[in-house]
């Protein structure tokens, strides 16, 4: 109910959409890697492709036609390496909360104030999820409702212009989820996953394959550099994603990065409510959690071969490889069917991979 709210919001054209802010936040990080490489003559991409891909998509989800409002981390470096430190500090926090979920409600009712002076990476947790919240209680008072007037149709037409923009609050208010669903409460937890989750998994997986880019560089960047080629003529080129998504290495780099680094990693528990489950001689009764880690699908010797060995050509469509059908049945990095990741066009697109703009400076 809840994923078919937004599910247009992560959906390929909503990608497309936003492609001009993709390319202007691209420019702002090739920018600062080069001051960063001119000064310090080295760059932390964790922190920057972390904060790529969190003002890229705050300003989508959340500020709707208006891209000047994110979280500005490309443009304040220590700004950025704060945030780096807030979603480290949020991760080691994850396991706790899931054992006790009680703990967020008390962590709210301190002040940001004293949290910023005890633990500065939890009272950026606590302030980005105010934050999130009064952005939602924003959205529902902008929302007009339908009154029995003849004002309806002009009611309408402003609801209308308002939901256009675009913001994930707007999309879940417009939308025939229940009125228990669209508290700001509710509302704030969406955008809150919204930048956390999207940001930080993204981010991370543009640092994984630039490492394994790089650690296999002999063998990678040639046949990289020659597909790139084919749509970036020029270093300062802005191909289009569609153009991106044809490059069939390219794509071979994103999913082979996406099955090392196994980026959900605990077990993920799903309840089959009235049926029992049968596995081998076992019988699983109705009403029990059962889960498995993906981590070990994803890297089974069985499945992949040399399954910790970075091999973009295993996802290549040809002859020589007659183990892809295997491949791509189990390839489950981000779960598959009605439980999956809704942000997975985000993390397969070459949104997630913008540095491919710097290859051709290399």
């Amino acid at each position: 109910m809840r994923r078919s709210a937004i599910s247009s919001f992560f959906s390929k054209r909503a990608i497309a959409d936003i492609e001009p802010w993709i390319h202007q936040a691209t420019s702002k990080l090739l920018n600062a890697m080069a001051q960063q490489q001119k000064r310090d003559g080295n760059i932390e991409l964790r922190v920057n492709f972390l904060a790529i891909t969190t003002d890229v998509i705050a300003a989508h989800a959340l500020n709707g036609s208006n891209p000047q409002k994110t979280l500005h981390l490309l443009d304040d470096e220590e700004k950025a390496r704060d945030w780096q430190k807030t979603i480290a500090a949020l991760a080691m926090l994850t396991a706790l909360v899931r054992q006790a979920p009680w703990l967020i409600g008390v962590a709210l009712k301190i002040p940001v104030g004293m949290w910023m002076s005890i633990a500065p990476p939890l009272g950026r947790i606590v302030r980005l999820s105010k934050d999130m919240r009064q952005s939602a209680q924003s959205a529902i008072d902008e929302m007009p409702s339908y009154p029995s007037t003849p004002n309806a149709k002009e009611a309408h037409n402003s609801l209308l212009s308002i939901v256009n923009r675009h913001n994930i609050f707007h999309t879940c208010l417009k939308s025939s989820l229940p009125p228990w669903e669209k508290t700001s409460k509710r509302l704030g937890q969406e955008g809150f996953v919204a930048i956390a989750a999207g940001g930080e998994t993204c981010g991370r997986m543009m640092t994984n394959a630039i490492y394994y880019i790089l650690a296999n560089r002999d063998r990678v960047m040639p046949p990289l550099m020659k597909e790139l080629e084919g749509v970036m003529p020029k270093p300062d080129t802005q191909p289009l994603l569609r153009d991106l998504e044809q490059l069939p290495y390219l794509t071979a780099i994103i999913r082979e990065t996406l099955r090392l680094s196994a980026l959900i990693i605990s077990r993920l528990p799903l309840i089959a409510p009235t049926q029992a489950l049968s596995y081998k001689t076992h019988t699983i009764p109705p009403g029990h959690p059962i889960s498995m880690s993906l981590r070990h699908v994803l890297h089974d010797p069985i499945i992949f071969p040399s399954p910790m060995s970075f091999r973009p050509e295993r996802w290549l469509e040809n002859k020589s490889n007659p183990n892809l059908e295997m491949a791509n049945k189990y390839y489950v990095p981000f779960m598959r069917g009605s439980r999956s990741c809704i942000g997975i066009k985000y993390a397969t697109s070459p949104f997630c991979f913008p540095s491919y703009l710097s290859f051709p400076n290399v």
